[in-house]
């Protein structure tokens, strides 16, 4: 199973707030994970940071979207054990900028000792895949807003299929 991997983060560095993640299944976008309004408090309290630059730039955003990236109270300790359960060790996992996201929620898992990004070799980069195959008529219709982990991951799992279909490649 190939899954793609969006966050909304308060932050740039490994260590940024998480606000809300999404895990898409790739073939069947029906199935998928969205948490929204992860607790700010926990993961600072974790060693997360809020990058000031990032928070100024969320506030020049649609501004219900911006609340909405401050409005948290889902434990971290769920958000932990919903992924874990959601992913395992075995799936391989897309997103949009390896070096950003994987990253992030490594730091954001924690110590959990099976967490799906201990396998290195199961981590793509959507963005690769795009730069590689460029074609402009690919891109699908976005629905949904930017900026939002569940309308991103969708979109790109979607934007995926389409150029693994049009240039006849498989998923491995």
């Amino acid at each position: 199973m190939h899954y793609m991997l969006d966050l909304e983060t308060i932050g740039t560095s490994s260590s940024a707030v998480v606000t809300s993640l999404a895990i898409v299944n790739i073939e069947d976008p029906r199935e998928f994970i969205n948490i929204e309004g992860i607790s700010i408090d926990d993961q600072t309290a974790q060693g997360s940071r809020i990058d000031g630059g990032t928070l100024q730039w969320w506030s020049r955003q649609d501004n219900a979207l911006f609340q909405k990236q401050l409005a948290g109270d889902v434990p971290l300790q769920t958000v932990i054990t919903e992924t874990a359960k959601f992913l395992n060790s075995y799936q391989t996992i897309w997103a949009k900028g390896a070096s950003f996201d994987f990253p992030i929620l490594k730091h954001m898992l924690g110590a959990l000792p099976q967490h799906p990004l201990n396998h290195w070799g199961k981590l793509r980069d959507f963005r690769t895949m795009y730069n590689m195959y460029p074609n402009k008529s690919l891109k699908p219709v976005r629905e949904g807003s930017a900026h939002d982990a569940l309308s991103d991951a969708k979109y790109q799992a979607e934007h995926l299929m389409e150029i693994i279909n049009y240039y006849d490649l498989k998923l491995r």
